[in-house]
């Protein structure tokens, strides 16, 4: 592979370091770190001007790149970000852009593409496990709180959360603005291979079953603790805590080695995954949701509208797994 750049990339590149020098150096980079603000609209969209968002998408779907490979040239703005920790949603909106662009019909690209290049439109994610390598951990809610809004919970790191245009999670209360119902994610108790719990069943166990176990909870921060509580209660006894965790895949994993059966969302369960799997009965399920402060822009409607009908939130192998059929 040729590492070396070419004269129009070298080009790009010294652009690209002089308007980070000159629009975002580090005393405004610094400054924006303690306001909490993260990165200006203004300027993200100045700098998409350079073509930041256009390099992954198809030629065919409004694209274009400085030398035709795109992935590079991506990099090349990224490693000059990275030189001065310039923020900026460059990761996901060149994500999303090259998925709309990639998998979108012709009406989608050319209808709601030119938000996320132009930077008029932006584009922010939660990583799932199996994609990131790592649990994102726990669970967020969200509360109306005046014209916006309060996330509380426990998660990983979402780049550009605060500018996003949407969120996905269970329905948040009292939420003014639209919602719509994008699945339903199925729960699943963890416990170790062989657990006697499993013994005559098929993939299933009645939580109340597991009345006298010591379990493995939440710490009181994560919403899954208040979840495993209503659970438990519903099945009519309330749970003994062996350990508690702040990350659902540190609950699975604490379970598969012994600790105590872990109530799960089944979508965080990576293939191969050593614990053993069961349904409750009754079955524990909750909705998942897309909710905006107004009413989606085109870019994000078309997002809702690819994850409403595509979007697997039980995993295949977990399906497989437990013998399920495709309902979520």
């Amino acid at each position: 592979m040729d590492f070396d750049l070419t004269a129009d990339q070298k080009l790009f590149r010294a652009t690209t370091r002089e308007f980070l020098e000159k629009e975002m150096p580090l005393t405004r980079v610094r400054e924006l770190a303690s306001s909490g603000i993260g990165f200006e609209s203004d300027w993200w969209r100045r700098g998409s001007e350079l073509g930041w968002n256009a390099m992954t998408v198809d030629p065919a779907a409004g694209g274009d790149s400085i030398s035709g490979e795109g992935l590079v040239d991506t990099c090349i703005v990224a490693e000059e970000m990275g030189r001065l920790v310039s923020p900026g949603p460059l990761a996901p909106t060149n994500v999303v852009a090259e998925a709309l662009g990639r998998r979108g019909t012709a009406e989608q690209r050319s209808r709601y593409l030119p938000g996320l290049i132009d930077g008029t439109t932006v584009a922010a994610w939660c990583l799932g496990t199996d994609a990131a390598g790592f649990d994102p951990g726990g669970e967020v809610t969200a509360t109306r709180s005046g014209p916006g809004f309060v996330l509380e919970g426990v998660t990983g790191p979402v780049e550009a959360a605060g500018q996003a245009d949407i969120a996905i999670g269970p329905p948040p209360e009292d939420w003014e603005g639209p919602v719509r119902h994008i699945g339903t994610e199925e729960f699943v108790i963890i416990t170790q291979p062989g657990d006697p719990a499993a013994q005559g069943q098929t993939g299933r166990v009645h939580l109340s079953d597991l009345a006298s176990r010591q379990w493995v909870h939440y710490t009181p921060e994560s919403g899954l603790a208040h979840f495993l509580d209503e659970a438990c209660a519903a099945a009519g006894f309330r749970p003994r805590i062996a350990v508690r965790t702040e990350l659902g895949m540190s609950a699975a994993n604490y379970a598969a080695a012994g600790l105590g059966p872990a109530l799960v969302p089944a979508e965080i369960i990576p293939p191969h995954f050593p614990g053993l799997l069961l349904l409750p009965e009754p079955p524990v399920r909750r909705p998942l949701t897309a909710y905006t402060r107004t009413g989606p822009d085109p870019i994000a409607a078309a997002f809702i509208d690819i994850l409403a009908s595509e979007a697997p939130i039980t995993p295949a192998h977990i399906r497989r797994r437990l013998g399920l059929h495709r309902t979520a």
